[in-house]
């Protein structure tokens, strides 16, 4: 069996090394460099606390993976696990956190609903008077995304992955597979690449931001939008304990993480409009006036 996946980040190299370590052959094929996408932009949150059960569900099975990675991969990751904090200021807010919890708990999350004073003793950081209720999980946290990726692609390369940097797809080739002529009949065969066809069983579809547009070359419909956020690495007058969780006002939509070194790493999405970005074209800097609105929105309602 041989299987494409297009997209070279941390979804398609994992995706590619338990296909290879299944025996698959597999072919990468990534348009820039390895991990030049969503992967190196990410702020490397990893937690089960959803609102939906696909969603925790799927959160679990990949916290099983992290917390064995070391060990499996050889590869330190920088795991930390503070716990992510959901802060609620009014009761609108929070009225969804029962059943959430509820949810969560019942699929073996130890997440719990707080009163604010509870939650500054996780994050002693924050104003409680500010809000009216929290969630925590102690198991929620974060890693570096960079190191998991060098981790993985060294683990595909031994597993026999073929990766092919530079190497966009083009076009996703169907032929018929029954006596139907229509739409639904035709299955994927293999890819079109900048370097010539690529013939397989099977295509995964990795491609992050882009992948609505390969999903199009195959006549899908993939409702993924892709949206252009940005995150600050800050330097507080009082340096951030390394045992905060990551902390997020759902009102504002900001939040802050602890960094190295006493350090916090800032984002959040604050403006009313929230247009699709073009994957292809747009800014990558930091927008000085985000990076104002962000560190003072955060600086309302924490203390460093």
């Amino acid at each position: 069996m041989t299987v494409v996946v297009i997209g070279g980040g941390i979804v398609g190299l994992s995706s590619a090394y338990e296909l290879a370590a299944r025996g698959v052959d597999v072919v990468v094929c990534e348009g820039g460099s390895i991990g030049s996408g969503s992967t190196e932009r990410s702020a490397g949150g990893i937690r089960a606390q959803f609102s939906t059960p696909v969603n925790v569900d799927l959160s679990l099975e990949s916290m099983r993976v992290w917390n064995a990675f070391e060990e499996r991969f050889g590869t330190d990751i920088d795991y930390r696990r503070p716990g992510y904090l959901f802060l609620a200021r009014t009761e609108e807010t929070a009225a969804g956190f029962d059943e959430a919890v509820t949810m969560q708990n019942d699929r073996g999350v130890p997440s719990e609903v707080l009163t604010p004073e509870e939650a500054s003793e996780h994050c002693p950081g924050i104003d409680p008077e500010q809000f009216v209720a929290a969630t925590y999980a102690p198991t929620d946290g974060f890693a570096d995304p960079h190191l998991a990726l060098q981790g993985y692609a060294r683990a595909a390369a031994d597993a026999g992955v073929d990766v092919r940097t530079k190497t966009p797809v083009v076009d996703v080739i169907r032929e018929e597979s029954g006596a139907r002529d229509d739409e639904e009949s035709r299955r994927v065969v293999g890819v079109e690449t900048s370097e010539g066809r690529l013939d397989a069983d099977y295509v995964v579809n990795a491609a992050g931001p882009w992948a609505s547009e390969v999903a199009a070359l195959a006549d899908v419909s993939l409702p993924i939008v892709p949206k252009r956020r940005q995150i600050a690495v800050a330097q507080p007058e009082t340096p951030v304990p390394a045992s905060d969780p990551l902390t997020i006002d759902l009102e504002s939509g900001s939040y802050f993480r602890p960094e190295r070194d006493g350090d916090a790493l800032v984002g959040g999405h604050l403006g009313a409009s929230d247009a699709a970005a073009d994957p292809d074209a747009y800014a990558r800097s930091m927008d000085f006036e985000w990076s104002v609105d962000a560190l003072e929105t955060v600086s309302e309602w924490t203390t460093y």
